[in-house]
């Protein structure tokens, strides 16, 4: 699930950067505010989107493929 999620995400700032949007993207001393935050939008998203997600549980440990498995593990063993 992480890791599908982790490559939906970086999905999403691959999109955003193939996009034309620097270059269309045009300042108008009346729409200076719209225009700046529009650009530090985009850039949040495109850098944001390069770091892994990652789930935890309530804060106490990240839940990562490597602990699915371990969790799986550990319940195969257990018996009923």
């Amino acid at each position: 699930m992480v890791s599908l999620l982790n490559e939906a995400y970086s999905s999403i700032g691959r999109a955003l950067y193939n996009l034309k949007w620097p270059t269309k993207l045009e300042y108008n001393e009346g729409y200076k505010f719209e225009y700046r935050s529009v650009r530090q939008t985009m850039i949040t998203v495109l850098v944001v989107s390069q770091q892994s997600l990652g789930l935890n549980c309530f804060g106490f440990f990240e839940f990562t493929q490597e602990r699915f498995w371990e969790l799986l593990s550990f319940l195969g063993g257990r018996r009923y």
